[in-house]
């Protein structure tokens, strides 16, 4: 009874639009996620998945519609929406030659996070997500520097 809904969707995406040239890569995309809420985005090739990603995530713009995440507007708050969401697509961007730990921290500093060496110690780990062990453990904490299969998959062949 206490409770009281947030009215504020955590995103709302109404009528976007991306053209490239004369391309449409987005026709008039619209939907809208609360909080608890799961969105599944998926589509064959050039269905414009990673464009759509990409404008919430305010690393491009649309050419017409509107986003908001949290309420922001990417147009006025892009690094307020940046600051309180995280994207992880096919293509990490971490550097294999750091550990999990590394890349949290460079990231972490990279985008301002508050506080992220106490958000991210390795003592919290059991308490978040249970107790990492074996090779994941190894990666986390420095460990074992050995590539992870993502890292072994982009290796050059030989």
């Amino acid at each position: 009874m206490g409770e009281t809904a947030n009215p504020v969707p955590v995103i709302q995406v109404e009528a976007i639009k991306k053209t490239y040239g004369h391309h449409a890569a987005l026709k008039q995309v619209g939907f809208s996620a609360d909080a608890g809420e799961s969105i599944v985005i998926f589509g064959p090739n050039g269905a414009g998945k990673t464009t759509l990603i990409k404008i919430i995530a305010t690393i491009i713009r649309p050419t017409a519609g509107r986003v908001r995440v949290n309420g922001l507007d990417p147009e006025t708050d892009a690094e307020a929406i940046r600051r309180c969401i995280g994207v992880i697509t096919h293509q990490t961007f971490l550097y294999g030659n750091l550990t999990a730990y590394e890349n949290l921290v460079f990231y972490a500093r990279l985008y301002d996070v508050p506080d992220a060496p106490a958000r991210l110690a390795c003592s919290t780990w059991p308490a978040r997500c249970g107790s990492p062990s074996g090779p994941a453990a190894a990666r986390w904490d420095g460990r074992d520097r050995t590539p992870g299969p993502a890292a072994r998959e982009r290796a050059p062949r030989r």
